[in-house]
């Protein structure tokens, strides 16, 4: 197999793209402040509702969903997470002019909190219709426990996706920072219906149980699993008309 030249550019441009935007992941996914999209085949736009979790030590889960905005035609739900905790932050104001140098030191160092889970979701998900029934879980990898350990490395973990990628990028660039420039950060952005077999029209509850990582105090490479309290909110589903059925 070809290897793939060292390059330090592409994590640094990654990291800064990251720790700078709302957005923790691709350009597909937008953040909890960020405009709403574009509608996928020029429909109309659809209104997006917030829903935030408790606090647990300054950090809380919050969850936008905007109805029938997602490409396959369910409900585009946004999960992220905020930060309210004062000095966690990179910020401008504390380095005056020169604040690009000190950013980007710490970005070519690794040099932060929090990070993403090692699967790059947002924590067990689960989907319940009217009578309280659990909807199934078309991709149940992004639920299983070993997805989220209670501590791990960022060096392994950054080994391990790369070598499940078989791509050589640099190091340093997975799990994703979070929180870093921003107090709040993108877990994901899915449309529902990719996620659940979602076939018929009601009111369903989306609950999302999110899972960050926060670096352990005078070590350069373990993070501790931080286990935000659930966030549920309401889905009114409206299934795909006979004349417009969901595309496979």
């Amino acid at each position: 197999m070809k290897r793939f030249p060292y390059s330090r550019t592409l994590p640094f441009l990654t990291a800064v793209c990251v720790l700078l935007l709302p957005c923790a992941t691709s350009a597909q996914r937008w953040g909890a402040n960020s405009p709403s999209p574009k509608p996928a085949n020029g429909g109309a736009s659809h209104s997006a509702e917030t829903t935030y979790g408790d606090v647990t030590n300054g950090i809380r889960g919050g969850i936008t969903v905007r109805q029938g905005g997602g490409q396959r035609g369910g409900p585009a739900i946004s999960v992220f997470v905020t930060n309210s905790n004062p000095g966690e932050l990179f910020q401008e104001k504390d380095h005056g002019t020169n604040w690009l140098a000190p950013f980007l030191k710490k970005v070519g160092n690794n040099d932060w909190l929090y990070y993403m889970a090692t699967n790059s979701f947002c924590g067990p998900v689960e989907l319940r219709d009217a009578n309280g029934r659990n909807l199934r879980l078309l991709k149940p990898e992004v639920s299983q426990p070993d997805a989220y350990p209670a501590r791990y490395s960022l060096s392994a973990e950054d080994a391990n996706y790369l070598r499940r990628h078989h791509a050589y990028l640099g190091s340093g660039i997975f799990p994703l920072p979070l929180l870093g420039a921003r107090s709040a950060s993108e877990l994901v952005t899915v449309d529902l219906a990719e996620y659940f077999d979602l076939r018929q029209s009601g009111e369903y509850l989306f609950t999302v149980w999110p899972k960050i990582y926060r670096r352990v105090p005078k070590s350069n490479d373990l993070c501790d699993r931080i286990d935000l309290p659930p966030v549920t909110v309401p889905i009114n589903f409206k299934e795909w008309s006979a004349s417009s059925p969901p595309p496979n």
